[in-house]
């Protein structure tokens, strides 16, 4: 067992343990590695004020599938692994209703694998990891009328991972509609600075999509364009939301009370 938690334990977010050393708490599953998806500061508090660790147990795959990266989906993602020394251990699957909760006092000091997830896509984990509570309720109208556009979405970005980062939406107005009133839509594709060939994957995708939607019935398109990551500004950030590929729909209303 570790005699104290603190920041030189080596355990950090993103650190891959050995499921076999975790006990109890992860009786029944059927994975090796599990990755550490507490916060670094939780980590390094002493059990009386952060008592325990959350881990998800990471499947191998194959291949991945790039409609469940970079945190399109917020109840799995495909992320890489890798060793020490930087090479890569391979592909693995997270879902997030696998996730165990382990008390401090029941982890060996030697649960670490020395593995850790891609520092590239540390972001996306973190972005995964909030997406599961911040995603946005689209109003039931819109969802059923942006069917079609998901399914299109689903299967180009299948193979496209790692160019693009993400489909972030806007639409006017922002309540229900009856089935005859149109919505205003601005898409916009933003795609990764550091993949070779990500602006000519993106604009491809924004103008199939901006296709669809001229095509889709009371949908009115406004911009659909294709953005780096270094354009799509902090304004852009505040004022759209980003379309996952699952959401539970605003069956209350715009006008019911919330919780701020």
């Amino acid at each position: 067992m570790r005699d104290a938690w603190d920041g030189r334990t080596g355990w950090r977010q993103g650190t891959v343990v050995l499921a076999q050393e975790l006990g109890e708490s992860a009786k029944g599953t059927d994975c090796e590695r599990a990755v550490v998806i507490s916060h670094d500061c939780d980590l390094a508090s002493a059990p009386d004020r952060e008592p325990a660790v959350e881990v998800i147990p990471a499947e191998p795959l194959e291949h991945p599938d790039g409609s469940n990266q970079n945190g399109r989906n917020p109840r799995e993602l495909h992320l890489r692994l890798v060793d020490q020394e930087g090479s890569g251990v391979g592909w693995f699957r997270l879902l997030s209703r696998d996730k165990l909760t382990i008390r401090k006092e029941a982890l060996p000091a030697g649960a670490l694998s020395g593995d850790q997830v891609d520092p590239q896509q540390h972001h996306a984990l973190q972005d995964w990891l909030a997406a599961r509570y911040r995603r946005h309720a689209l109003p039931d109208a819109l969802g059923e009328r942006l069917a079609g556009l998901w399914d299109h979405l689903r299967s180009k970005l299948r193979k496209k991972g790692e160019e693009i980062i993400g489909i972030w939406i806007n639409y006017d107005p922002r309540e229900e509609l009856a089935p005859g009133d149109p919505y205003e839509i601005d898409l916009y594709v933003v795609f990764s600075v550091d993949a070779p060939g990500a602006s000519e994957v993106a604009e491809t995708l924004a103008d199939g999509l901006r296709q669809r939607l001229e095509g889709t019935e009371n949908l009115v398109p406004g911009e659909c364009e294709a953005l780096s990551e270094e354009a799509f500004t902090l304004h852009d950030l505040r004022t759209t939301e980003q379309l996952r590929f699952e959401y539970i729909s605003n069956r209350l209303g715009p006008d019911a009370p919330r919780a701020d």
